[in-house]
């Protein structure tokens, strides 16, 4: 898209008070390595637990809102499990019965958030 022009409709100019409505297409975003699709998956080691977690995950808007959430102390608690599904995919379970209280047999928030914490630090450890 670099180097393209695009347009806004006329009505969303009027209303920005803009009469131009083409504009010189926004220069690409640059990626985070982190996000490098090419990669593939990666095996982490988080809290003693073995798994694989693909990266290009967190190549995903939707995904990225979530933990922008979640990181922000918006209180967005609800996005945990969105979270460990959307990184885990089939590994879901395996990660809930990992930092599932034995004596509660329940997951409490905390530590599935500090398991979230725990695999971005292992998949980014820089």
């Amino acid at each position: 898209m670099s180097g393209e022009n695009y347009t806004l409709p006329p009505n969303v100019a009027a209303a920005m008070g803009d009469p131009q409505t083409t504009y010189p297409a926004p220069p690409p975003v640059a990626v985070p390595a982190a996000f490098n699709q090419t990669a593939g998956p990666v095996q982490v080691v988080v809290n003693g637990l073995s798994l694989t977690v693909d990266p290009s995950a967190l190549d995903d808007v939707e995904m990225f809102d979530m933990l922008n959430e979640f990181t922000g102390g918006t209180g967005q608690l609800a996005l945990i499990p969105a979270i460990i599904r959307g990184l885990f995919g089939d590994q879901y379970k395996l990660v809930m019965d990992a930092i599932r209280s034995p004596e509660t047999h329940r997951v409490s928030f905390e530590a599935a958030s500090k398991f979230i914490a725990d695999t971005m630090a292992a998949i980014n450890p820089n």
